[in-house]
């Protein structure tokens, strides 16, 4: 079901139904073994809605995880690039001049490193 064409899942089901359909019309209402088949064709009907109900969830879901793993991935390489930034400060020395101590704490600030 999953690898069919759309197209080809509802040429499927419309064919089952209006053959069934052909068929229960062209009988008599009162045969037991038309009863039988219409009641199985709105089975098949609901099997068709279950499995689409199953695949756009799981569609879903996939849709789910793959904003999830983007964003995660997003947030990994901001946190290894701040790492980055953090271990080069870390190795220079401290400056001794006012001026360029505000200076590396404004950029400090601007790099939302805290």
């Amino acid at each position: 079901f999953r690898s069919m064409e759309p197209t080809r899942r509802d040429s499927i089901l419309r064919a089952l139904n209006e053959d069934g359909q052909k068929l229960v019309d062209e009988g008599d209402p009162n045969d037991p073994d038309l009863k039988r088949l219409q009641e199985e064709i709105k089975y098949c009907n609901k099997l068709f809605e279950d499995f689409l109900r199953r695949l756009k969830d799981e569609e879903a879901d996939k849709s789910s995880s793959r904003k999830f793993n983007d964003l995660s991935a997003s947030l990994q390489n901001d946190l290894n690039e701040k790492d980055k930034i953090l271990k080069g400060r870390v190795q220079e020395s401290i400056p001794r001049d006012l001026e360029s101590l505000e200076t590396l704490v404004f950029q400090h600030k601007v790099r939302n490193i805290v």
